[in-house]
């Protein structure tokens, strides 16, 4: 399904969230559009980062190898990827990138704007009741035997895998996907599953990972 039609798609859903006047599009550095989604006092945006500079239009680079990965961990230097190095995977899932990336001093949200904490992931599954939770953010299509949710949401988050590790593994496109939720005490993301209706929070135990990105208005 093309993007245009995706957009189509969250605008009709995100009445069941909040009202078409309090959305917004926001750019980040690179011209990359994104509407805004209110959820109860949070504002998110509705598609994943998809940036290649940081804020003060420093390169992010890219790691289109394996080996380029590995080196960016080892280095500890900020990178991303797409999803197999396949940019068509791109236009729905947008970038993976790794921790180092994510904690950067130079920032990679436009200003105003932050990378979803741990704590901000607990108030949205609080709000969204958090045994069905996963299942009101998901997207409409693409979840692997019909684990589809109902974007009552309207945040439309696609099962586009992740990078498992510093040495470059793709796993579950189609089946999962992992978002870096920042927290001051550990290393922690949220994973959505296609067959389950709650998200789960996991400590990453080294951060090599790479994982999608979802901005949340500071």
């Amino acid at each position: 399904m093309n993007h245009l039609k995706q957009v189509f798609i969250l605008l009709s859903l995100s009445f069941l969230c909040t009202p078409a006047s309090a959305q917004e599009i926001i750019q980040d550095i690179d011209g990359n559009e994104y509407i805004t989604q209110r959820i109860y006092n949070q504002t998110w945006m509705t598609k994943n980062v998809n940036v290649a500079h940081y804020r003060n239009g420093d390169p992010i680079p890219e790691a289109k190898s394996i080996n380029q990965w590995y080196e960016c961990w080892k280095k500890r230097i900020g990178c991303w990827c797409y999803y197999r190095n396949s940019k068509a995977k791109g236009l729905d899932n947008g970038e993976l990138y790794n921790w180092f990336a994510v904690t950067d001093s130079r920032g990679i949200s436009p200003n105003g704007w932050h990378v979803s904490t741990d704590s901000d992931w607990v108030r949205l599954t609080n709000y969204l009741k958090e045994e069905i939770a996963a299942k009101k953010i998901k997207s409409l299509f693409g979840w692997y035997e019909n684990g589809n949710g109902t974007n009552e949401s309207g945040l439309m988050m696609f099962p586009g895998g992740y990078r498992a590790d510093e040495y470059g593994t793709f796993l579950e496109f189609g089946k999962s996907c992992r978002f870096w939720a920042p927290s001051s005490t550990e290393i922690i993301g949220r994973a959505l599953n296609y067959g389950l209706d709650y998200i789960n929070s996991i400590a990453v135990g080294m951060t090599g990972a790479g994982y999608y990105i979802r901005l949340i208005k500071d």
